[in-house]
């Protein structure tokens, strides 16, 4: 096996790609524990290390933490949500909102950032040299 079939696209790590959801909703997700998450995580959980170690960090702070470094450096950009037919905007207390309240929106976060396969920079790109960002699917001299 061809040790190459792990590597990652660093970029993509970090800036995240997009995955639609479906009813014009999409995300832009980074790699779980890409250096950014692990670099916040370690500044918001310093404050708790003792705790941490001995085990006692209670479940309500430990769970604010994760939602708060997911929302800064996992979850990148929300598109096309609605709470009651307001748009909701793409700002980082909209995302801890989501990912606090809404535990199944949270996990399938979490699963598009964990799937290694989101990040590897696709063969045929590298061939083509065509950068990351997917065509809209329409032409400016297209005709009406």
């Amino acid at each position: 096996m061809d040790i190459n079939k792990f590597k990652l696209d660093e970029k993509l790590e970090v800036e995240g790609v997009w995955k639609e959801l479906g009813d014009g909703a999409r995300v832009k997700v980074a790699a779980s524990n890409n250096p950014a998450f692990r670099e916040l995580f370690r500044k918001k959980t310093e404050p708790y290390t003792d705790a941490i170690r001995r085990g006692l960090l209670d479940e309500e702070t430990s769970h604010r933490i994760m939602v708060e470094v997911m929302a800064e450096t996992i979850l990148i950009e929300i598109e096309g949500f609605t709470d009651q037919g307001k748009e909701l905007k793409s700002t980082t207390e909209n995302k801890v909102r989501l990912l606090k309240d809404y535990r199944p929106f949270r996990d399938m976060i979490a699963s598009i950032a964990d799937q290694m396969e989101n990040f590897k920079k696709k063969e045929e790109e590298k061939a083509l040299g065509n950068s990351s960002k997917g065509s809209t699917g329409t032409s400016s001299t297209a005709t009406a």
